[in-house]
Parts: structure tokens; C-alpha cells; sequence
């Protein structure tokens, strides 16, 4: 090629070259090779980045494969498993629903009759402090009248004791006496 190109002449005429006419078969001659080699080069080009990236694609492929038979394997087990529920365990799911009934509505119940008691034990407390003050105050009421009659009896005592001295005493075996 080296020796083609040494085989042109080109000559320099106001701007343009111009070619001989060794040159210009030359020419064609290299066009129609390098052609031909850019249709080699593209198919090298091509092989080349088929050959770089194809043992990634085809692992990718391969991977992608396995995902999707274990998707659907996962997918046919879960349908299995739905099924089995669905047959096998909606009696027990129903039953569990219906005791679950049964146990809210004792649960309200049992919570009706707490505030039920509540307010029963609220009020006998209410009873029971009142009668207690009730009671402090009758038990008041007796302790100020016993005082009182203590008084009123040692007052008298007082008294008499000071009569008893100025009149004799008359003795205890006689019952008639005033």
C-alpha cells in the first residue's frame, strides 16, 4: 500500500488537488478495499462484542431462568397453601370466630356487672360513712348526756353529803325510808 501511495502524483492547481490517473485507480482501488475491509471490520467489531459480552448475557439469561421456575414454584406452593386453608382449616377459623364471639359478648357482660358492682360499692361506702358519723355522733350525744348525769350526780352527791352531815343517816337495814 505504501508503494501505491508513492505511485500517486498529485499536483496542486489554484486550491484543488487533482489526481493522476495512476492516482485515481489507486484510489478506486483503495476505496473498494477499504470497503471491503470495513465490511470485515464490522463483522470483527461485531464478533469481538458478541464474544465480550455473551458469557455475562447468557448467565444473566441462565439467572433469570432460574428466578422465574422458582417464582412459579413459590407461586404454586402458595396457592397450594391457600387451597389447604381454605378447605381444611375454614371450619376451625369459623369455629375460632364464633368463640371469639361468644367470649367478647361475656367480656361485655362481666364488664356491665363490675360497673354495675362499682357503683353498688361506691354507694354502701357513701351509707357507711354516713352512718358512722351517725353513730359518732349518737355515741357523742351519749357520752356528753352520761357527763352530764355525772355531774348532775356528783353535784347531788356533793349535797347530800353536805345534808347527810347535818342530818343523821338512818341505817341501811330499814328499806321504808324516805
Amino acid at each position: 500500500m505504501a508503494q501505491r501511495f508513492a505511485s500517486v502524483v498529485m499536483f496542486h492547481s489554484l486550491g484543488n488537488y487533482h489526481f493522476s490517473a495512476i492516482g485515481r485507480r489507486f484510489l478506486r482501488s483503495s476505496i473498494a478495499e477499504i470497503n471491503e475491509t470495513s465490511e470485515n471490520s464490522s463483522d470483527l467489531l461485531a464478533k469481538g462484542f458478541v464474544d465480550l459480552y455473551q458469557p455475562a448475557l447468557e448467565k444473566i439469561k441462565t439467572d433469570l431462568k432460574e428466578l422465574t421456575n422458582k417464582q412459579e414454584k413459590i407461586h404454586e406452593d402458595l396457592g397450594k397453601e391457600i387451597n389447604k386453608i381454605s378447605d381444611d382449616k375454614l371450619s376451625d377459623i369459623q369455629q375460632m370466630v364464633m368463640k371469639m364471639k361468644n367470649y367478647m359478648e361475656k367480656l361485655a357482660a362481666i364488664k356491665r356487672q363490675m360497673v354495675h358492682i362499682h357503683h353498688r360499692t361506691r354507694n354502701l361506702k357513701r351509707r357507711s360513712i354516713t352512718l358512722q358519723s351517725f353513730k359518732q355522733a349518737e355515741v357523742e350525744a351519749k357520752t356528753q348526756k352520761r357527763n352530764r348525769e355525772e355531774n348532775l350526780i356528783a353535784g347531788s352527791s356533793a349535797g347530800s353529803a353536805q345534808e347527810s352531815n347535818a342530818t343523821p343517816v338512818s341505817s341501811p337495814s330499814s328499806p321504808d325510808l324516805p
